[in-house]
């Protein structure tokens, strides 16, 4: 389908399908930490029980059975994460280009303040009179520019529609009356 969005194509997810993926990853997340703290429970009342002198292999054996569903989480998650770690570079990426811009703005209104402080009102003036000059005289160089073409232009298809001497359209024109007078004795018409 034309104008689909396809994750082989882009490095920047649209934000629907990075919400998307985000909140699975925060859903396998919160079944991770639910099984994480179930495990640290086991463990703990492993602990008190082998510190009590009881039996706990039981609650071992449940351990054992929630922790290969902790590492599965884990790589489902890790898998999420590095579906989407591309995006996040980029991100990454254009926040730090947006402060250099930032950076750069204030860095030009600061210089450009400074500018301000150094020139006297004449001198502004005489530049401001001076860049005037040169976008006006950039302009009339453009229109003197296109007018010539338009000239040339014109100059040339005169030339090429009457550049024919006029003994010779005479010529061709007498030579073409007797070729027609040949055709016209032919059909007999004279």
């Amino acid at each position: 389908m034309e104008g689909s969005w396809s994750e082989e194509d882009y490095d920047v997810y649209p934000k629907a399908e990075l919400a998307e993926v985000k909140a699975q990853i925060k859903s396998l997340g919160g079944e991770l930490k639910e099984i994480e703290r179930a495990i640290k429970n086991k463990r703990q009342q492993v602990k008190a029980l082998k510190h009590a002198g009881e039996s706990f292999q039981s609650i071992e054996y449940e351990i054992a059975a929630l922790t290969p569903q902790a590492e599965v989480l884990s790589d489902r998650i890790a898998e999420q994460e590095k579906r989407i770690a591309r995006h996040a570079e980029r991100e990454a990426e254009l926040k730090a280009c947006k402060k250099i811009i930032k950076e750069i703005k204030e860095r030009k209104e600061k210089l450009v303040e400074e500018a301000r402080n150094k020139i006297d009102s004449a001198e502004a003036r005489q530049l401001t009179l001076a860049r005037w000059e040169r976008t006006l005289y950039a302009t009339v160089e453009e229109y003197l520019a296109q007018y010539s073409r338009a000239l040339r232009s014109n100059l040339k298809n005169l030339w090429e529609k009457y550049h024919q001497p006029w003994h010779s359209i005479l010529k061709e024109r007498d030579a073409a009356s007797v070729e027609l007078a040949g055709y016209l004795e032919e059909l007999g018409y004279e």
